[in-house]
């Protein structure tokens, strides 16, 4: 179809000419030509601003800035609403590419909306302020299109503006030549002169969120010019041109607290309506960066005492706020009025029960409860009230605070002149010991006196003894069997779920089911397919010769989800193509685990199985949850391939030994029942020994020949027989040590003969910078790294060893790997319920190498932990460790997930107390992350059960000697809580502590900890 004349000029334009032309021809634009201009604008934008390989390793846009602002102008003269909305959504070109072409974008912009009155104005200006990044409208424009009535006042959209304000006039000082020395001063006197700004717009900047920022201003600078050379200082050292520029202009910095303040010194602004709105604003809920500058913007204006008590009802109000930056700042404040005159404890009073219990506010309760206990002193009528806010601070979690309140209440009981009438005595006591249960050594101590009536209950405190299970047996009942695909309905309905890839149950039914009904799907089930093959191929929605490509052409699929997408590509051909080979399960991984290759195995077996209509289930599909292969169930399907003539596949075979549930007696009496019916001798000999006691000798079995090759995914059962028992062998006896192995392989390697110990070194960093505030000085900043090392310096020998540690190019892992890790880690995990060490291995040298990493990193520390909340096998060394990552990790979500996978560990058996101990010490003790963030953990799950107390006890049994003889800052707090485990446990104080404890006797801080434990 041919272009109208008016859609042709106009490509015309906007490819070939500028603005100059483009103004008259949108004035001059008639009715009847708007719609083809418009598609025609629509398809240049698609064209332009899409991303593409421009030049060789180069991908961009291939469009120009002149380009964008010309659509841009363009759209808001034909779009429609719904199109405005949706392709101006950034604004892009508006900016120009400088001052002057951003001023001119600007005036040819309000020619245009003067011209056309969009009614959809309005609504998109306030879209767009809703999307971070994009234009940054310019203040004065704003105003322009209100006082031309083209929108109305918008506050929000006018206080993200006036938000943007000083960094446009900043821009506009910058290109002066030279630039103004006052420029603060020019910046303030722009708010002076326009009172609209200053009293209608810029209080808005206290009502909504906004893009200031603590410390955000404008840098105002002349422009340096390109091509300048870089030269040598005085002292020697090689100055970049960018520090040269700096010397020969130094900058200045205009920030939005240096305006308010400007504006408040002037009287321009009132000093006490800034003070109010910045306590409002604090009440809000904004991002913690715009709240710091509220409350850095307060304390700038250094608000008298007067002021203070004039707010400290909205002062008070602040003391619940669920951030402990504005909860602490409100403390501090307050703190200053407690002996005032005109101040009020009833706001104190009103949050206590919020206040005084919140464990991420420790440092400024203890200083709240300082302050408070000088004011009985000072007047004694304060006594009750101080009483009632101590007796609410005495459960808090923070030994500190619990003894700070615990000596002041035994202060004012025990005052020589009555502080308080009977019955408000009475109540204090009630409350001591009603909280008795939850007081740590410390406040026991200091409330000695008023203890006394609990000492009977606490002699009845349960004690228990903690000790690991020494076998986990899998429950295999009906509860917890698998249920197989009924029919094609469930099948088709159970796809969808299977392509979101986050279920690793289902998808395996999915895999199961495509084997159970193999030859019995519908005539013509493809087209009923082709839902899903849209939701991984969008392009098919708009025309059917895209889903004949995507079918018939190669496709990049990657990963363990790759596979579950060649499964279904191959299933929509009826199998007649395979894509399962195809799928890279390398690329994206920086460490490559050798369980993803077993995988493709399984994946390459069952589309052979479909495609060949063979009737026979993998060997290592499981029968019960999460993920096991019942012993007897095993035996059948080894029969079935026996049967079949069909001799089974070492991968497959490898991964269902990997899944058997071993240890259940009934299940493996079944399994050896069944047996002799087995007629390959060599598989019968290992799984006879498989399924035998945990204490059976390993046969003799035969040596291999000197020129034995390692076997491959692609042997047959007799070459792979060697490699099968040192999966067995792994699997039955984790920790045992198999001397003769080797041998029967050829070879060894790790995990063949020995189990594989993972340990870490601790390496210390430091990163030097210049310091910005103090010229010629700089910063350090000291950090420490975790190298972890599982002794590897080689790949495995074979692919069919699934249990070999990872080895790979990469010592801490990628961002993207660890990506691919946390979204294929559940799948991985599924494989080898028996023993996953090195899988939590890999997770501990990805995402457990250093304190205060990124979110993958978080990520992935929060996925192997919720893995490890399950009842299984008892801990590992590997598991033990990511344990101990979690209960010091710097993030409170891994904290709160490894406090929960402890007290199950003590529920299901499987923590190792010693051992979990003993990690966290040794990282302790080289400052890898501070003490009380394992303090306070610890202290929330005193008193939960008696197991975990005993297992608590244990624990730091094991971590206080690991400590040095300087003891790392706050171990005080584990000395004040191991005490107070020993109350509950009357476990007696090990030899190693006591030597520890004596070495530590001569610390200051530890005195009053030591004579606890005395």
């Amino acid at each position: 179809m041919s272009l109208s004349p008016a859609a042709e000029e106009f490509e015309q334009i906007i490819r070939h000419q500028s603005a100059h032309e483009q103004v008259p021809f949108l004035l001059a634009l008639e009715k009847k030509d708007v719609v083809a201009v418009r598609e025609k604008l629509k398809s240049l934008k698609k064209e332009l601003e899409s991303i593409a390989q421009i030049a060789p390793n180069t991908w961009g846009s291939r469009g120009t800035s002149e380009q964008f602002a010309g659509m841009a102008l363009s759209g808001f003269a034909v779009f429609s609403r719904r199109e405005a909305l949706s392709n101006l959504h950034r604004g892009w070109g508006l900016g120009g590419t400088n001052r002057k072409n951003y001023q001119a974008v600007q005036t040819n912009l309000l020619v245009i909306l003067k011209a056309f009155r969009p009614d959809w104005l309005s609504d998109w200006l306030q879209a767009r302020n809703n999307i971070a990044g994009g234009w940054g409208m310019d203040y004065a424009l704003l105003r322009r299109l209100e006082e031309e009535q083209l929108v109305p006042h918008q506050p929000e959209v006018t206080a993200r503006v006036v938000a943007m304000a000083i960094h446009i006039w900043g821009s506009e000082l910058s290109d002066i030549d030279p630039v103004p020395l006052n420029s603060a001063e020019i910046i303030a006197d722009k708010f002076r002169n326009d009172s609209v700004l200053l009293h209608r717009d810029l209080p808005l900047v206290f009502e909504f969120d906004t893009s200031i920022l603590a410390g955000s201003g404008v840098r105002i600078q002349p422009p340096m010019p390109p091509g300048m050379d870089g030269l040598r200082a005085e002292n020697g050292e090689y100055m970049y041109p960018w520090q040269v520029w700096n010397q020969q202009h130094p900058a200045q910095f205009v920030t939005w607290q240096d305006v308010f303040l400007r504006l408040v010194d002037s009287g321009h602004l009132d000093r006490a309506d800034v003070i109010t709105r910045c306590l409002l604003a604090l009440r809000r809920d904004f991002r913690r960066l715009l709240l710091v500058w509220f409350k850095e913007l307060f304390q700038a204006l250094k608000p008298t005492l007067d002021e203070r008590l004039a707010n400290q009802a909205a002062l008070g109000e602040l003391l619940v706020h669920p951030l402990p930056l504005v909860a602490n700042f409100a403390i501090d404040q307050l703190q200053g009025l407690l002996p005032e005159a005109g101040f009020s404890l009833k706001p104190l009073l009103l949050y206590a029960d919020n206040l005084l219990t919140r464990p991420d506010l420790k440092t400024g309760i203890r200083a709240l409860l300082a302050s408070l206990l000088k004011l009985p002193r000072q007047n004694a009528t304060h006594a009750p009230a101080v009483t009632r806010l101590l007796t609410t601070a005495l459960p808090h979690p923070d030994g500190l605070v619990q003894e700070r309140a615990a000596k002041g209440l035994a202060g004012i009981l025990a005052a020589p002149q009555p502080l308080l009438s009977p019955a408000e005595t009475a109540a204090a006591e009630a409350a001591i010991s009603y909280h008795a249960e939850l007081l740590g050594p410390a406040a026991r101590t200091a409330l000695a006196n008023w203890l006394a009536p609990v000492a009977a209950a606490e002699t009845a405190i349960e004690i228990a003894a903690y000790a690991p299970a020494e076998a986990f047996v899998p429950e295999l009942s009906a509860a917890t069997a698998i249920t197989p695909v009924a029919d094609w309905h469930e099948l088709l309905f159970l796809t969808g779920q299977v392509l979101q890839h986050n279920d690793p149950a289902a998808t395996e039914r999915w895999l199961d089911g495509l084997l159970r009904l193999n030859g019995q799907l519908p005539t013509g089930y493809a087209g009923q397919l082709r839902p899903y093959l849209a939701q991984l191929f969008p392009q098919i929605k708009k025309a059917s010769a895209a889903e004949a490509a995507i079918l018939r052409e190669p496709v990049d699929l990657y990963s363990h989800e790759g596979l579950v997408q060649a499964m279904l590509l191959t299933w929509a051909t009826d199998f007649a193509t395979r894509r399962v080979e195809s799928v890279d399960v390398k690329k994206p991984h920086s460490v490559l685990n050798p369980l993803l290759g077993l995988e493709k195995q399984r994946y390459l077996l069952a589309e052979a199985l479909l495609a060949g209509r063979q009737a026979l289930p993998l060997l290592s599909t499981p029968t019960h949850q999460p993920s096991w292969v019942a012993p007897g169930t095993l035996i059948t399907r080894l029969l079935a391939y026996q049967a079949a003539g069909t001799p089974p596949e070492p991968a497959d075979l490898a991964l269902a030994l990997a899944r058997t549930a071993h240890t259940h007696p009934t299940e493996a009496a079944e399994a050896l029942r069944q047996l002799p019916t087995l007629a390959d001798a060599g598989l019968r000999q290992l799984l006879a020994w498989f399924l035998g006691p945990a204490h059976l000798a390993l046969p003799e079995l035969p040596v291999a020949p000197a020129a034995r090759l390692a076997a491959t995914v692609h042997s047959n059962l007799a070459e792979a027989l060697p490699e099968l028992w040192a999966v067995a062998t792994r699997t039955k006896a984790p920790a045992g040590v198999f001397p003769t192995l080797p041998a029967v392989l050829g070879y060894d390697y790790a995990g063949v003969s020995q189990p594989v110990h993972t340990t870490f070194e601790v390496v210390h960093r430091e990163n030097n910078y210049p310091d910005p505030d103090q010229p010629g000085q700089t910063k350090t900043y000291r950090f420490v790294e975790l190298s972890w090392s599982n002794g590897t310096k080689r790949a495995a020998p074979s692919a069919l060893l699934l249990y070999a540690p990872t080895f790979g190019k990469s010592k801490y892992g990628s961002w993207e790997g660890n990506w691919m890790l946390t979204h294929d880690f559940p799948f991985l995990l599924a494989l080898t319920p028996n023993y996953t060490a090195p899988l939590y291995e890999q997770i501990l040298r990805s995402a457990a190498w250093a304190d205060n990493l990124e979110s993958s990193e978080r990520d992935l520390i929060a996925l192997a932990l919720r893995a490890l909340l399950s009842p299984g096998p008892a801990f590992g060394e590997n598991e033990t460790a990511l344990l101990a990552s979690g209960l010091i990790h710097n993030t409170a979500l891994c904290r709160s997930l490894a406090q929960e996978v402890l007290l199950r560990a003590v529920a299901n058996g499987r923590l190792q107390p010693g051992g979990l101990g003993g990690i966290i010490g040794q990282q302790l003790a080289v400052g890898y992350a501070p003490v009380p963030r394992l303090s306070t953990v610890l202290t929330t799950l005193v008193a939960v059960d008696a197991l975990a107390d005993d297992a608590l006890c244990q624990l730091l049994e094991a971590l206080l000697p690991e400590l040095p003889a300087t003891p790392p800052r706050n171990t005080r707090k584990l000395l004040e809580l191991y005490a107070s485990l020993r109350d509950r446990t009357r476990r007696a104080i090990p030899a190693e502590v006591n030597a520890r404890f004596s070495i530590w006797k001569s610390v200051s801080s530890l005195k009053t900890a030591n004579r606890l434990l005395a």
